[in-house]
C-alpha cells in the first residue's frame, strides 16, 4: 500500500504526513516539535498510528489482517511440518527398536544353541578321553 503524502494520527505527536515508505520502514512528519519519525512498518498501524482518510485506513485494516492470516497459516504449516517429523522419527526409532529387539533374540537363541553344542562336543570329548583311557588300560 503506497502511503507517502498520507495524512497520519499518532497517539502522542499527534497528526503528521508520510514523506517516505520502504518495504518495512515509513517516516513521517510531525509539527516541528516532534519533528520525523521513523516506524516499522505495517506494525505500527497495529499500535499507535492511524490514517486520517477512512477509505486508506480501511485497506490498512485489510492489509494487517491479510499479513496476520498468512502469518498464522505459515505457522501452523511450521507446526504441522514439525509434528509429521516427530512422528517420522517415532516411527523410526520404533523400528529400530523392533530390529534390535529382534537381533537381540536371535542372539540369544545362537547363543543357547552354541552352548548346546559345546555341551555336546564337552560329552563327545570326555567319551574319547574315557576310551582313550580304556584303551590304554587294555594295553597296559
Amino acid at each position: 500500500m503506497k502511503l507517502v503524502h498520507e495524512q497520519v494520527h499518532h497517539t502522542k505527536f499527534g497528526v503528521g504526513t508520510v514523506i517516505m515508505q520502504t518495504e518495512t520502514v515509513i517516516e513521517v512528519k510531525f509539527k516541528k516539535e516532534f519533528g520525523n519519525k521513523k516506524f516499522v512498518y505495517p506494525v505500527a498501524f497495529e499500535a499507535f498510528l492511524k490514517l486520517c482518510n477512512p477509505v486508506s485506513q480501511g485497506e490498512m485494516n485489510d492489509e494487517l489482517r491479510q499479513g496476520k492470516e498468512e502469518l498464522e497459516s505459515r505457522h501452523k504449516m511450521r507446526r504441522d511440518a514439525e509434528q509429521k517429523l516427530a512422528e517420522d522419527l517415532k516411527q523410526d526409532l520404533l523400528q529400530k527398536k523392533r530390529a534390535a529387539s529382534k537381533i537381540t533374540t536371535a542372539a540369544k537363541a545362537a547363543t543357547k544353541k552354541a552352548a548346546k553344542k559345546t555341551k555336546e562336543l564337552e560329552g563327545l570329548l570326555e567319551d574319547i578321553e574315557n576310551r582313550q583311557s580304556a584303551a590304554e588300560d587294555d594295553i597296559s
